[in-house]
């Protein structure tokens, strides 16, 4: 009876150390480093007329939604409308350090950090959100009703496999473009996702005007596309060089002249919806003579294209440019006014290090250096729009750089043991002890144990 007890103890031994190493093993991969962002703006629009003082540009936006999250436990959330840029949601604190006067906080703006809970501001016609949780940052600003509105989210998630996933999302239901268009239904989405175990990237981007209505609009579609590519030189001050030869080719519905068509852009390519026999039927257009009856309309319209980052994605996004005419001479407002509206812009990043690899049975563990520079993200500059549908009509684009993050290099140690990565044997050894014992102690407790 004491043998027996003795291997009974034996088994339940091995199978708890069993499963007290399982345990260990599946909240391994948290200790990947990382850091994210997700950011969007719904809308930015930028003034210019000659009656601004010193010349510059007026300049606002919203919606925004932002979120900072990263392995060191920040967590920073935050959705704003209006959003008149960090420095003038900066200047109640600023004025309250530098003059030593208690000022309210901007008030239109919801923020949250690690630790705080989750945060809600609510005017008329305006909602902000802003939740800081241990695995998850979120924001959303809301601006109108459902049909006449505007929305901006972002997010970062990190799941208990230690996978990273950044999203920035917009959708503006109506945009006036002055007395010329309406812009409906703009929607954008900008996504990445780490994977926690080897940091591989998964980017996915989409960008979208469900309808562009101007009154009058009209445009044909020409018999072929053009004979020659030019070729784009985004370098301030390099001439241009001499267009690409190319065989023309022909356009479907060449010659078919469109008058206030159901107009869109998918992902920076001109569509035209229309009736069908099996219902309405979508189809690309070219680009140029879409782009110069918009332009004869008064409206301007660029397409800057998505971006693949090091570290992520930038959504494309959509610029349009009007001159609204000089009003009747006074002595405050005088010359025309010119407006540039960015609409949809979204930007989500992931820099994941994968956990460092230990060795079996609690060898030491070397630590895992990972720079938090996100490399500069070069975003393309703003082209026409539709490349390629007209032989790849690619007018100078001039690059711009965002920088994410600061530079900064941290240290990540780990004693963990993730499975799948070297030490699965061991586990399955134990294991098959434990299975061992389970079965001897069957053995003697059915058949006893004989005496010499």
């Amino acid at each position: 009876m004491v043998r027996t007890s003795s291997v009974v103890g034996v088994v339940v031994g091995l199978t708890c150390s069993c499963a007290w190493l399982g345990a260990t093993a599946g909240s391994a991969t948290a200790g990947a480093a990382y850091e994210a962002l997700a950011r969007t703006d719904a809308s930015t629009v930028t003034i210019g007329n000659e009656s601004i003082p010193t010349g510059i540009d007026i300049e606002a936006g919203g919606p925004v939604a932002r979120v900072v999250q990263d392995s060191l436990g920040i967590r920073d959330a935050s959705a704003a409308l209006p959003y008149a840029g960090d420095t003038v949601a900066g200047l109640p604190g600023l004025g309250a350090s530098l003059f030593g006067f208690t000022a309210p906080p901007y008030p239109f703006v919801a923020a949250s950090t690690a630790g705080s809970p989750p945060q809600n501001v609510a005017y008329p016609g305006m909602n902000l959100e802003a939740e800081s949780a241990d695995l998850h940052s979120r924001a959303r600003a809301v601006a109108g009703e459902p049909g006449a509105g505007a929305s901006a989210s972002a997010s970062v998630v990190e799941d208990r496999l230690g996978t990273v996933v950044a999203v920035a999302s917009t959708a503006v239901d109506t945009i006036k473009l002055g007395p010329y268009g309406v812009l409906s239904n703009v929607r954008t989405v900008a996504e990445v996702a780490a994977d926690g175990n080897s940091g591989k990237l998964t980017r996915s981007t989409s960008s979208s005007i469900g309808r562009i209505s101007v009154p009058g609009l009209s445009f044909t579609v020409p018999e072929q596309s053009p004979g020659a590519v030019p070729i784009p030189i985004p370098l301030p001050g390099v001439p241009n060089q001499d267009p690409i030869p190319a065989p023309p080719f022909p356009f479907p519905g060449a010659g078919t002249t469109f008058h206030d068509p159901d107009l869109g852009v998918q992902d920076g390519y001109f569509t035209v919806t229309a009736p069908g026999q099996d219902g309405p039927q979508r189809f690309a257009v070219p680009t140029q003579p879409v782009l110069d009856a918009l332009k004869a309309a008064g409206i301007t319209l660029r397409f800057q294209a998505p971006e693949h980052t090091a570290t992520g994605v930038v959504a494309g996004s959509y610029i349009v440019t009007y001159t609204l005419p000089a009003p009747p001479s006074n002595s405050y407002w005088n010359g025309p006014t010119t407006i540039t509206q960015t609409t949809a812009y979204g930007i989500a990043s992931v820099n994941l290090t994968p956990t460092a690899t230990g060795s079996v049975l609690g060898a030491p563990v070397s630590a895992g250096t990972g720079s938090g520079a996100v490399p500069g993200v070069d975003a393309a500059g703003a082209v026409d729009l539709l490349p390629g549908t007209d032989a790849g009509a690619l007018p100078g684009a001039v690059p711009a750089t965002v920088d994410l993050f600061p530079t900064a290099d941290r240290t990540q140690f780990t004693a963990a043991y993730p499975l799948g990565r070297g030490v699965d044997a061991l586990y399955l050894t134990l294991l098959a002890l434990a299975v061992v014992g389970a079965l001897a102690t069957a053995g003697v407790i059915r058949f006893g144990v004989r005496s010499s």
